[in-house]
């Protein structure tokens, strides 16, 4: 502040009374100075020292992507019947009777091509030791498959087992 009140003491020529306010101008010099100092300064990080924050881990973004990708390839291998109720189960919310009473389908076959598509599935993303594969959607309903908790045998464990949804 002490520089700038020095400077105009020196440079009061330069001040043009038709051209603004005193106050202006006060103002502009003042800005371009501190501007002056700022530009002087060096920078006291480097450039390939300073970090900048991420809102998205990139490295799971990758992994998220990387699964959707080998479920959409393994859900074309379902048969078209399966893709349609694994759909109608996870992506639209509809409990097994729902589906039933929509396709016409016995209870029992919508649960058995539901189950095998799931094994499909799980088979065709275990590829990768640990990763679990999971369906869930919103609606109230709890049709959550942990893909990775269903046994050989068809008997699906509880989503729970896989670490909640």
């Amino acid at each position: 502040m002490q520089d700038i009140f020095f400077q105009l003491w020196k440079g009061t020529g330069s001040y043009r009374e038709g051209r603004g306010s005193l106050g202006a101008w006060l103002a502009v010099v003042a800005r371009n100075r501190a501007i002056d100092s700022l530009r002087r300064k060096k920078p006291t990080d480097s450039v390939e020292d300073v970090v900048l924050p991420a809102k998205t881990d990139l490295a799971s973004e990758s992994e998220r992507n990387l699964m959707i990708e080998k479920v959409r390839v393994v859900m074309k291998g379902l048969t078209p019947e399966q893709q349609s109720l694994v759909e109608l189960a996870f992506f639209e919310g509809m409990s097994h009777s729902e589906i039933a009473a929509k396709t016409g389908d016995a209870l029992g076959t919508v649960k058995t091509r539901i189950r095998t598509a799931l094994m499909t599935l799980r088979k065709g993303v275990q590829g990768d030791a640990g990763l679990t594969f999971r369906l869930a959607h919103s609606g109230g309903r709890s049709h959550t498959a942990c893909v990775a908790g269903i046994d050989g045998r068809g008997v699906g464990r509880s989503a729970g087992a896989c670490g909640g949804v």
